[in-house]
């Protein structure tokens, strides 16, 4: 999974390295059924990333030739075999050998369609209409333009339009409808653009977390060495006192055996008849004061906290309820609503509700960027408010433009 996570976001070299520790131990991935993935990812990898064809279908190959593992479904052996000779078809359709990527992508196309994986039989049928009109066979490549339509109608996604608008524009070209092909390529450039956005957003908020990570990380790390640094002072103020205090009794006892001595010269030197002089009492050595232990930092535990915090509302999405309360939250983590306050303000430098307001203004930006055209009311439901006017101030006071201005920019 931290493989396929790093795939999605383009860091190809970091999915490489999970996916070959999968395959250091091979057995319990087969066991797991994750074999099949790692070598699609690889091979993908090898396409896009290595630009190596042949490396890519040695991965390819490998899906293909394992061996059935006893607990896998009928529906996961027949998807894996699809998915893997529609992948060899587009690497065959890539070094243009129409002729031999024809056969693999249409048992691509077929097998994934009977098994309702419409996305991936969409793919193929828009690639088999692009390798037809590659040929010059323009009837074979409307049939599959059909296809991939009607499949593309069964998602509830918009990115197989991405697919086959190309080709429909191509395909309209070809047959002198310059207008119908110019409308096509336009289409088929703003469905890009919207993806382009949508995965930019995707690793704008993954840049985000990460900063946020680094900083929680820098201050663990300050906190760690100002709480060494008071260690060490410590040791050396318990050195020194322990020092005075060996020194101290040291001095008190050679004190102590001087006047004893002196006191006995004394006596012996007086004449009988006198009384011997007492000696006098020294006064009673004062017990050494208890050192006042310094203040315990909580500035760790507020850090922890506010990361304990984080965590809880970003996994489960406490802040899209419209009655959430902080003391719902104090429950949940087993603290007090003054800890979680004071931590949001030491961590985060807001209010509770400040940060509740933030994540939610988030969330409405992201639902825009993949729901345009969803209107106000519903976006501010969904984000967790009651009152759409509310909302839309605070949206404008994080984001400094109105709640439209920001939804026509991606309509």
């Amino acid at each position: 999974m931290i493989g396929d996570m790093y795939y999605k976001f383009q860091d190809y070299d970091e999915a490489k390295v999970f996916y070959n520790k999968v395959l250091e131990d091979p057995i319990p991935a087969a066991e797991h059924h994750l074999l099949a993935s790692c070598y699609n990812g690889l091979a993908l990898i090898a396409r896009y990333h290595d630009k190596d064809l042949d490396a890519s279908d040695q991965y390819l190959l490998q899906i293909l030739d394992m061996p059935r593992h006893p607990t896998a479904t009928e529906v996961h052996v027949l998807s894996w075999k699809g998915i893997g000779n529609g992948n060899i078809g587009y690497n065959l359709y890539l070094r243009k050998k129409y002729t031999e990527a024809i056969p693999k992508l249409e048992f691509a196309r077929k097998q994934m369609a009977e098994l309702s994986d419409f996305s991936y039989a969409g793919y193929m049928a828009a690639t088999l209409a692009d390798t037809y009109l590659s040929l010059g066979n323009k009837s074979a490549c409307k049939k599959y333009i059909d296809l991939a339509e009607e499949y593309n109608a069964r998602m509830e996604s918009h990115l197989g339009h991405t697919n086959v608008y190309p080709v429909l524009s191509r395909y309209y070209l070809s047959k002198g409808d310059s207008r119908v092909g110019q409308q096509y390529m336009d289409s088929a450039t703003a469905f890009q653009k919207r993806s382009v956005e949508e995965f930019s957003m995707m690793k704008l908020m993954r840049a985000e977390q990460r900063n946020h990570k680094l900083e929680q990380e820098a201050k663990e790390e300050q906190l760690k060495a100002e709480q060494q640094r008071v260690n060490r002072y410590k040791s050396i103020v318990k050195s020194i006192v322990s020092g005075f205090f060996v020194l101290a009794i040291a001095g008190g006892l050679g004190m102590i055996i001087f006047l004893r001595k002196r006191h006995a010269r004394k006596t012996v030197e007086q004449p009988p008849q006198e009384e011997a002089i007492s000696l006098p009492l020294l006064p009673e050595s004062s017990e050494e004061e208890p050192i006042a232990e310094e203040e315990e930092d909580t500035q760790g535990r507020y850090a922890e906290l506010a990361k304990e915090i984080e965590q809880l509302m970003l996994s489960k999405k406490l802040y899209l309820r419209t009655d959430f309360r902080m003391v719902e939250l104090a429950r949940d983590l087993r603290t007090n609503r003054t800890y979680i306050s004071r931590a949001i303000s030491e961590e985060f430098g807001c209010s509770f509700s400040s940060y509740i307001n933030r994540l939610r203004v988030q969330h409405a930006q992201l639902l825009i960027h993949t729901h345009p055209e969803m209107p106000q009311e519903q976006i501010a439901e969904k984000s967790g408010s009651k009152h759409a006017a509310v909302f839309s101030r605070t949206f404008k006071e994080y984001t400094g433009v109105t709640f439209r201005e920001w939804q026509r920019g991606y309509k």
